[in-house]
Protein backbone atom coordinates (compact mmCIF):
# COMPACT_ATOMS: atom_id res chain seq x y z
CA UNK A 1 0.00 0.00 0.00
CA UNK A 2 1.39 3.37 -0.99
CA UNK A 3 1.37 5.81 1.96
CA UNK A 4 1.28 8.81 -0.41
CA UNK A 5 -2.11 7.96 -1.87
CA UNK A 6 -5.05 9.90 -0.56
CA UNK A 7 -7.98 7.51 -0.27
CA UNK A 8 -10.36 10.31 0.65
CA UNK A 9 -9.80 12.00 -2.71
CA UNK A 10 -10.57 8.84 -4.65
CA UNK A 11 -13.77 7.98 -2.80
CA UNK A 12 -16.83 8.89 -4.82
CA UNK A 13 -19.41 10.73 -2.66
CA UNK A 14 -22.08 10.12 -5.25
CA UNK A 15 -23.20 6.66 -3.98
CA UNK A 16 -23.91 7.98 -0.48
CA UNK A 17 -25.75 10.98 -1.94
CA UNK A 18 -27.81 8.67 -4.15
CA UNK A 19 -28.60 6.44 -1.16
CA UNK A 20 -29.65 9.43 0.93
CA UNK A 21 -31.79 10.68 -1.95
CA UNK A 22 -33.50 7.29 -2.22
CA UNK A 23 -34.26 7.28 1.50
CA UNK A 24 -35.65 10.81 1.49
CA UNK A 25 -37.63 10.05 -1.67
CA UNK A 26 -39.06 6.92 -0.03
CA UNK A 27 -39.85 8.87 3.14
CA UNK A 28 -41.60 11.55 1.11
CA UNK A 29 -43.64 8.95 -0.80
CA UNK A 30 -44.61 7.04 2.35
CA UNK A 31 -45.59 10.15 4.29
CA UNK A 32 -47.47 11.45 1.24
CA UNK A 33 -49.44 8.20 1.02
CA UNK A 34 -50.24 8.31 4.73
CA UNK A 35 -51.42 11.92 4.46
CA UNK A 36 -53.39 11.08 1.29
CA UNK A 37 -55.18 8.20 3.02
CA UNK A 38 -55.92 10.46 5.99
CA UNK A 39 -57.36 13.11 3.65
CA UNK A 40 -59.59 10.52 1.98
CA UNK A 41 -60.83 9.41 5.41
CA UNK A 42 -61.47 13.02 6.44
CA UNK A 43 -63.34 13.63 3.20
CA UNK A 44 -65.57 10.72 4.16
CA UNK A 45 -66.15 12.14 7.65
CA UNK A 46 -66.86 15.74 6.56
CA UNK A 47 -70.40 15.46 5.28
CA UNK A 48 -73.60 15.26 7.30
CA UNK A 49 -74.96 12.48 5.08
CA UNK A 50 -73.75 10.18 2.28
CA UNK A 51 -75.36 12.35 -0.40
CA UNK A 52 -72.57 14.95 -0.08
CA UNK A 53 -69.63 12.51 -0.27
CA UNK A 54 -69.27 12.55 -4.07
CA UNK A 55 -68.94 16.34 -4.18
CA UNK A 56 -66.35 16.30 -1.40
CA UNK A 57 -64.38 13.58 -3.17
CA UNK A 58 -64.53 15.52 -6.44
CA UNK A 59 -63.13 18.58 -4.68
CA UNK A 60 -60.28 16.45 -3.31
CA UNK A 61 -59.59 14.92 -6.72
CA UNK A 62 -59.56 18.38 -8.28
CA UNK A 63 -57.00 19.44 -5.67
CA UNK A 64 -54.84 16.40 -6.47
CA UNK A 65 -55.00 17.00 -10.22
CA UNK A 66 -54.34 20.73 -9.97
CA UNK A 67 -51.37 20.13 -7.68
CA UNK A 68 -50.00 17.58 -10.11
CA UNK A 69 -50.33 19.89 -13.12
CA UNK A 70 -48.76 22.87 -11.38
CA UNK A 71 -45.87 20.74 -10.07
CA UNK A 72 -45.18 19.42 -13.57
CA UNK A 73 -45.24 22.93 -15.02
CA UNK A 74 -42.94 24.10 -12.20
CA UNK A 75 -40.28 21.43 -12.80
CA UNK A 76 -39.33 20.96 -16.45
CA UNK A 77 -37.15 17.90 -17.08
CA UNK A 78 -35.06 19.30 -19.97
CA UNK A 79 -34.75 22.32 -22.25
CA UNK A 80 -37.53 21.12 -24.54
CA UNK A 81 -39.90 20.77 -21.58
CA UNK A 82 -38.79 24.14 -20.29
CA UNK A 83 -39.61 25.81 -23.61
CA UNK A 84 -42.93 24.02 -24.13
CA UNK A 85 -44.11 24.34 -20.53
CA UNK A 86 -42.98 27.98 -20.48
CA UNK A 87 -45.22 28.77 -23.45
CA UNK A 88 -48.11 26.86 -21.91
CA UNK A 89 -47.75 28.54 -18.52
CA UNK A 90 -47.59 32.02 -20.11
CA UNK A 91 -50.80 31.40 -22.04
CA UNK A 92 -52.55 29.85 -19.05
CA UNK A 93 -51.30 32.60 -16.72
CA UNK A 94 -52.56 35.31 -19.05
CA UNK A 95 -55.95 33.64 -19.29
CA UNK A 96 -56.27 33.11 -15.53
CA UNK A 97 -55.18 36.57 -14.47
CA UNK A 98 -57.00 38.42 -17.21
CA UNK A 99 -60.33 36.70 -17.57
CA UNK A 100 -61.05 34.18 -14.85
CA UNK A 101 -60.03 36.31 -11.86
CA UNK A 102 -61.99 39.29 -13.14
CA UNK A 103 -65.12 37.17 -13.54
CA UNK A 104 -64.79 35.13 -10.35
CA UNK A 105 -64.20 37.84 -7.77
CA UNK A 106 -67.73 37.49 -6.36
CA UNK A 107 -67.31 33.73 -6.07
CA UNK A 108 -64.01 34.16 -4.22
CA UNK A 109 -65.61 36.70 -1.87
CA UNK A 110 -68.42 34.27 -1.05
CA UNK A 111 -66.10 31.29 -0.61
CA UNK A 112 -63.59 33.12 1.55
CA UNK A 113 -66.03 35.00 3.77
CA UNK A 114 -64.50 34.46 7.22
CA UNK A 115 -67.86 34.64 9.00
CA UNK A 116 -69.39 31.82 6.95
CA UNK A 117 -66.61 29.64 5.58
CA UNK A 118 -65.95 27.51 8.67
CA UNK A 119 -69.56 27.37 9.83
CA UNK A 120 -70.55 25.16 6.91
CA UNK A 121 -69.15 22.20 5.01
CA UNK A 122 -67.54 24.68 2.58
CA UNK A 123 -64.71 25.43 5.02
CA UNK A 124 -63.84 21.78 5.48
CA UNK A 125 -63.97 21.26 1.73
CA UNK A 126 -61.72 24.27 1.18
CA UNK A 127 -59.18 22.86 3.64
CA UNK A 128 -59.37 19.43 2.01
CA UNK A 129 -58.79 20.99 -1.42
CA UNK A 130 -55.77 22.96 -0.19
CA UNK A 131 -54.31 19.91 1.59
CA UNK A 132 -54.81 17.64 -1.45
CA UNK A 133 -53.27 20.27 -3.71
CA UNK A 134 -50.34 20.79 -1.37
CA UNK A 135 -49.45 17.16 -0.77
CA UNK A 136 -49.61 16.32 -4.48
CA UNK A 137 -47.56 19.38 -5.40
CA UNK A 138 -44.89 18.50 -2.84
CA UNK A 139 -44.66 14.87 -3.91
CA UNK A 140 -44.55 15.50 -7.67
CA UNK A 141 -42.24 18.51 -7.36
CA UNK A 142 -39.84 16.66 -5.07
CA UNK A 143 -39.78 13.57 -7.25
CA UNK A 144 -39.25 15.47 -10.49
CA UNK A 145 -36.70 17.89 -9.04
CA UNK A 146 -34.53 15.53 -6.99
CA UNK A 147 -35.08 12.05 -8.40
CA UNK A 148 -33.82 13.01 -11.84
CA UNK A 149 -30.98 15.03 -10.36
CA UNK A 150 -29.29 11.79 -9.32
CA UNK A 151 -30.37 9.68 -12.29
CA UNK A 152 -28.86 11.82 -15.03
Amino acid sequence: MNPNTNTAATDDPAPSAKRASRYSLAATAISGCIIGITLIYLAYRVGPDPAVYPITYLICIFGYILGWIIAIVSTPMNKSDETDLGKFSKILGSFLTGYVLSKCDKIFEAILDINKVFMTIAGARLLLFVCCFGITFIMVFYYRRYKWKFNR
